[in-house]
């Protein structure tokens, strides 16, 4: 099913599967196809799975939340995502890690970071405050990416489609279904890597340097690993912010941890020495990228080339061109 390249493939194949007498269904092969549709923007065609799913007694998973959630956000249904999490909760599921960290990257996509910092606090706290999942007109988020509008639709309204009646509950107590602040789980953190980067790349684009900092110190006190993605982010961070000595810094650290540069690294540096005008460390990073074994691409040509047109550097400008002309052959 996952390597299907078209819905209406994966969507064949999942109905021969169930047309056979030996075939069981199941939350993993429902999640693969619901994903398709709603990659696809085919929502009637996601909605009629998820009744057939509901017919079937096919529960839903935290995995299949996590995926509805990025798939409405990503198609810029960003009020529709928000309100799988209700759905989620008034039927007694609490979300995992994933399921959270989705949701705040959705709200950081759209530059919702304060309601992003809210929900992933209330998470460490073990709660979901549904009243916070409301999106007002005036965030200006409901537009989809392909220029189709969101359904502008209440809770009530929502809920009250075809759609959001059917979907099983989780066994969990009365209490776990409140339907404002939700407590299930006593305070917990995130354990996984792809979190605390999107946590710093939340803080770092709301400007929040000092919060950047702190949830770093903690993916390392906590002993997470941390890649090439979480430093980059935080040398951009850093370096946007006007501190470069901690950007360098960081690059320093980097090789202490093992983790290889890669081209973006030296781009993000490039770009920073660009904006400070300072043309020799600039030449230096570019430099760089070839000593590492890497090769520069679009990005850096495009910083390195606004670095020496604005000093007037002719020949440097013309021997560039002529690189880049033989590298994109």
């Amino acid at each position: 099913l996952k390597e299907q390249s078209t819905w209406q493939r994966a969507a064949r194949i999942f109905e021969w599967f169930k047309s056979q007498t030996w075939y069981t269904p199941n939350a993993i092969h429902y999640n693969v196809v619901l994903r398709a549709l709603g990659k696809a923007q085919q929502w009637d065609q996601l909605r009629l799975c998820w009744l057939d799913m509901a017919k079937n007694g096919v529960l839903p998973t935290n995995n299949t939340y996590s995926m509805l959630v990025d798939v409405y956000g990503k198609a810029g249904l960003v009020q529709e995502a928000l309100l799988w999490i209700r759905h989620m909760r008034v039927r007694g599921f609490f979300p995992d890690e994933v399921t959270m960290c989705t949701v705040v990257k959705v709200l950081k996509d759209v530059g919702d970071f304060d309601r992003a910092h809210r929900f992933y606090k209330g998470w460490c706290e073990g709660k979901v405050e549904l009243n916070d999942l409301e999106l007002e007109d005036s965030l200006g988020i409901n537009n989809s990416s392909n220029g189709s509008a969101s359904m502008g639709i209440s809770f009530k309204q929502f809920l009250s489609t075809e759609l959001f009646k059917i979907g099983g509950r989780a066994p969990v107590s009365g209490e776990a279904r409140s339907t404002n602040s939700s407590s299930l789980n006593g305070p917990q953190k995130p354990r996984l890597s792809n979190t605390y980067n999107v946590l710093i790349d939340l803080y770092g684009k709301a400007g929040r340097l000092s919060e950047a900092a702190e949830v770093f110190a903690e993916m390392l006190k906590a002993g997470v690993a941390v890649d090439v993605w979480t430093f980059n982010t935080m040398i951009f961070v850093c370096g946007s912010q006007g501190d470069l000595a901690e950007a360098e810094a960081l690059l320093g650290m980097m090789e202490e941890k093992g983790v290889a540069p890669d081209t973006k690294t030296f781009n993000i540096f490039l770009s920073l020495y660009a904006e400070a005008r300072d043309i020799g460390a600039a030449v230096l990073c570019y430099k760089r990228i070839r000593e590492a074994g890497l090769c520069p691409d679009e990005v850096t040509y495009r910083a390195l080339l606004g670095v020496l047109c604005r000093k007037n550097m002719v020949r440097e400008v013309e021997d560039l061109i002529d690189e880049m002309e033989r590298a994109f052959v």
